[in-house]
């Protein structure tokens, strides 16, 4: 039952984080990109809640696992919460036009409420709302994902993002993992992969964030089409769910080095 909850909490979360990605669609078809922004970010804290509540749920199944000498079911675990999370990446990629479509509701709702976001979430929460968000469901078709690959953008944007995934994922995942095999220094294969981690966030923040924000910049100020902010975030997304697919092939190399590091 515990497993469970954190493979659900996981899945929800990965779905949410695709919400950045449509925050910015929504925000470029209606040029408020700042009203986005904002309610972007209350659906951060959900998957935010989400994240708080599953990880002392994994660290106890690991702490478990290791009290009964079962470091193979921590591999177990690991692999099974990348598969886990990929699914939850799919299938937010494939909701992103929907999930653009309910962001443009609510930041109607925002500036119909200036501004006030207790107010909108009354007016977005409504009977007349959420039959407006499930009349606009869309998902992604091969056509759009094909129409978006064939972009001219330079290819190693989509290669970072998803060696930045695979790499973000994995060292996680291992710092979990390599924490049972050295059950000893737990806390400091936890501590070295948040510091791993942080290189992640630097290739990501200096080789793909500059450019994808140049295209939605561009595409709010009509200088591109609209459907290259669409293009964009299935470059984005789908990097993440390749990444995270990836991760199951580094998962055990990172979790020997992290071992090696802390030893």
């Amino acid at each position: 039952m515990k497993l469970f909850v954190v493979l659900a909490l996981m899945l929800i979360n990965c779905v949410i984080e695709n919400l950045a990605h449509a925050a910015r669609v929504a925000g470029v078809r209606t040029q408020r990109l700042m009203l986005a922004n904002s309610l972007f970010n209350l659906f951060l804290m959900g998957a935010g809640l989400a994240m708080g509540i599953q990880s002392p749920l994994v660290n106890n199944l690991v702490d478990v696992a290791v009290l009964h000498h079962a470091v193979a079911q921590v591999l177990w675990y690991c692999r099974l919460i990348i598969t886990t999370r990929c699914l939850g990446y799919v299938l937010g990629m494939f909701l992103i036009p929907w999930f653009a479509s309910v962001m443009e509701v609510g930041i109607a709702a925002m500036e119909k409420n200036g501004g006030l976001l207790f107010d909108a979430l009354l007016e977005y929460a409504s009977w007349r709302g959420l039959r407006t968000i499930s009349r606009q469901f869309a998902v992604f078709n091969w056509r759009d994902l094909r129409a978006a690959w064939q972009q001219p953008y330079p290819r190693r944007v989509f290669y970072t993002a998803t060696f930045v995934a695979a790499f973000y994922l994995a060292v996680e995942m291992a710092a979990l993992y390599a924490s049972a095999l050295v059950p000893e220094l737990p806390r400091t294969a936890i501590a070295l992969s948040t510091a791993l981690r942080g290189i992640g966030t630097i290739l990501f923040v200096f080789l793909v964030d500059p450019f994808t924000a140049m295209i939605i910049d561009k595409a709010a100020a009509r200088e591109l089409a609209l459907e290259h902010a669409m293009h964009i975030t299935v470059w984005l997304s789908g990097g993440k769910a390749l990444g995270a697919a990836g991760a199951q092939v580094l998962l055990v190399p990172m979790a020997l080095i992290i071992t090696e590091l802390i030893a």
